[in-house]
């Protein structure tokens, strides 16, 4: 759906729409959880196949592709072509794993951190939308668990959100809903929170 979502708004046939920028926030080790283990809707015969293959045959197909090969990566995401030639995608890890835990670690962490938005930053200098794609969603600057600490590379702190908002781009985030609140109420949650966190310039 969030490829769908995107392929709307930047049509891979039309040589007016926006350049699109994916920031993936992709650490290095995912083998101990289910992350991605959700594709049976890929598989013929699926209960989801028959409605969401209508929606974009093309991506569909593109996507059991993907998934076919054995080659699942967001690389082969960007070479099979799910969003467009033009798109600029920085995948560089987010990941911890390699300094110190603990408060001796900390400024570490901190400083590896901005390095990896300066380069996100960077890669995406061209263009006027940018998809960000953590693990688990957004997080307010403010949240308990701050943005050093080992887990937090599977979300988007708002502050690194702002840096994109506030050179003029336009900002789409995956965030994955918990169990604290409906849906809906999650979302005016986070919505409320981008208002607070993230400047948005009129036009």
């Amino acid at each position: 759906m969030k490829f769908g979502l995107l392929r709307w708004l930047v049509p891979l046939d039309s040589l007016a729409s926006l350049r699109l920028g994916v920031v993936w926030y992709r650490t290095l080790d995912e083998a101990h959880n289910a992350d991605g283990k959700h594709i049976a809707y890929l598989q013929p015969g699926h209960r989801s196949a028959d409605r969401l293959r209508p929606l974009d045959p093309d991506l569909y197909q593109r996507l059991a592709g993907v998934v076919a090969s054995g080659r699942r990566s967001t690389a082969a995401l960007a070479d099979a072509g799910i969003l467009g030639l033009r798109t600029c995608f920085f995948g560089d890890p987010l990941d911890f794993t390699s300094l110190p835990p603990g408060p001796s670690g900390r400024a570490a962490r901190q400083d590896r951190r901005r390095n990896w938005l300066q380069r996100a930053l960077a890669a995406t200098t061209g263009c006027e939308l940018i998809f960000a794609d953590p693990d688990n969603g957004i997080r307010p600057v403010a949240h308990r668990e701050p943005a050093h600490r080992t887990n937090a590379v599977k979300h988007a702190y708002l502050d690194e959100l702002a840096a994109f908002a506030q050179r003029g781009q336009s900002v789409i985030v995956y965030h994955h809903a918990d169990r604290s609140a409906v849906v809906e109420q999650q979302a005016r949650r986070r919505l409320a929170d981008f208002a607070d966190g993230v400047p948005a310039a009129t036009m």
